[in-house]
Order: C-alpha cells, then sequence, then structure tokens
C-alpha cells in the first residue's frame, strides 16, 4: 500500500521544522507506529565515511554502508525526486523537511506568523504551525511549535484514512484480520500483511499505460470481481485477470 505523506515546509530556514519533525516522530513511534522520515539538503549530502567516497569517486552508482545500528544508502540512480525517494522506504508514515514544491501527500506549512504562512496554504495543507511566541490566532489547525502531540494525532489519523481508501472494505478476513480496519492498523505498525483482495490494477490504453490513483484502483477491481462472481467456472480465489477492449 502507498504510504502516507506529509511534507513540512516553509518560505525559510530557522523556523523551527526540523524541532518539530522530531517532537511529532518521538509521539508516533511512542504510539506504535512506523515512521520514515526524509530531508530535502539543498548543499548536497557530506559522506564523513571515507571509504564510501572512495567508491562512488571511482563510478560505483549505489553505496551502502551498513553497521550494527545504522544502514546508509547512497544512490546516483535516483533523481532529486521525492516520489522517487519515497519508494525506496517501507515505513506506511513519511514526515519529510522541505520539497515545498512537490505535489506528493499532505502538508503542514511552518512559519513565525500567519503573514508569513499565507503563501504556502493551499487544499493540501493539514495544519499550520507557528513558531512565534505571540498569542496564537482563534483559526482551526493552526498550532504553536509546541503542540507535537496534537499534530501527531491529526497524522496518525490521517494515516489510517490514508490506508483505509486503499483496502476494498469488504471485512472478509482473507487477510486475517476480520476488519480492514484492523488490518491498517497492523500496517501503520509495521506490520507486513497485505489485503488479498486489492489486486495489482493497470488500465492500458493504446499500449500506454494509465495512472491510477488507489480509489480508482479499488474501484475498477471491485467491478471486475464482481462481474466474474456472476460468472461460472471462475475459480474463487483467482490471481490475475486480464480484460481486453478492441474496437
Amino acid at each position: 500500500m502507498e504510504p502516507y505523506v506529509v511534507r513540512f515546509v516553509s518560505v525559510r530556514s530557522g523556523v523551527g521544522k526540523t524541532t518539530l519533525i522530531s517532537g511529532v516522530s518521538r509521539k508516533l513511534l511512542e504510539l506504535g507506529l512506523a515512521v520514515a522520515a526524509v530531508k530535502h539538503s539543498h548543499r548536497g549530502v557530506d559522506l564523513e565515511e571515507n571509504d564510501s567516497r572512495r567508491f562512488l569517486e571511482v563510478g560505483v552508482r549505489e553505496v551502502v554502508v551498513s553497521s550494527r545500528d545504522l544502514t546508509i544508502i547512497y544512490s546516483r540512480e535516483v533523481p532529486e525526486d521525492l516520489v522517487a525517494t519515497i519508494q525506496l522506504l517501507r515505513k506506511p508514515i513519511v514526515l519529510v523537511e522541505g520539497f515545498k514544491n512537490a505535489d506528493v501527500g499532505d502538508k503542514v506549512v511552518v512559519a513565525e506568523n500567519l503573514d508569513e504562512a499565507v503563501e504556502l496554504v493551499d487544499s493540501s495543507t493539514i495544519a499550520v504551525v507557528l513558531s512565534s511566541k505571540e498569542e496564537l490566532p482563534q483559526a482551526e489547525g493552526v498550532l504553536t511549535i509546541q503542540d507535537t502531540d496534537k499534530l501527531a494525532t491529526v497524522i496518525a489519523e490521517r494515516a489510517e484514512e490514508h490506508l483505509l481508501k486503499q483496502l476494498p472494505g469488504l471485512n472478509c478476513g482473507y487477510c486475517g484480520y476480520s476488519t480492514c480496519k484492523e488490518l491498517a492498523l497492523s500496517v501503520l505498525k509495521g506490520g507486513s500483511r497485505v489485503c488479498p483482495r486489492v489486486l495489482d490494477v493497470k488500465l492500458v490504453v493504446d499500449g500506454r499505460e494509465v495512472p491510477l490513483n488507489p480509489f480508482v484502483k479499488n474501484v475498477l477491481s471491485s467491478v471486475i470481481d464482481g462481474l466474474l462472481k456472476a460468472l461460472k467456472g471462475i475459480p474463487e480465489r483467482y490471481t490475475s485477470v486480464e480484460v481486453r477492449i478492441a474496437r
């Protein structure tokens, strides 16, 4: 399933994004949820481990540095692109610092005051976090830099909704859980089990694959599944279905 992504963005540095993400991450981990973090570095990445630098200098495209408590992947195959970076991760919640021009996931705007935040607020914004010590404006969705617990709760709830939208809502028990919500909660806590009723749906028109979001995939899957149930001779647990329409 696709992870729930939240970008923490600001118009300038020094407003507390890293502090906020650290606090939110700590609370989400206390709730037992699995979290990954991504940071956009405009100044490049400094390789302190000299042997790793030598591998890259001779032309190796990917280097993995692994130790007992930490593994770092240096890759020149992945462009400076948030979607490509997220694909490297295996966590259901991804907190991103920066990438304010990316069109991925939800957004938390971090600013010193509301005037500074206005230019970044749009329909994907789930909260505005102000670092100023001035009195907090009475507005829904406006928090202070200290409200990490409140923001973490919002993110946890939206992450659960995001995963549930990718499930068929059949509560069929095929996955080993009695409801789709139980499966979603398991995934949020780092479980690797997936729904066997959610198919990998692809739509190809005249040889060109059309991108589909999880909702459309589930709709197409449910419609085809319903049609197949009305036909005789179809296995109850089929592994793949191919539909071709020629005009």
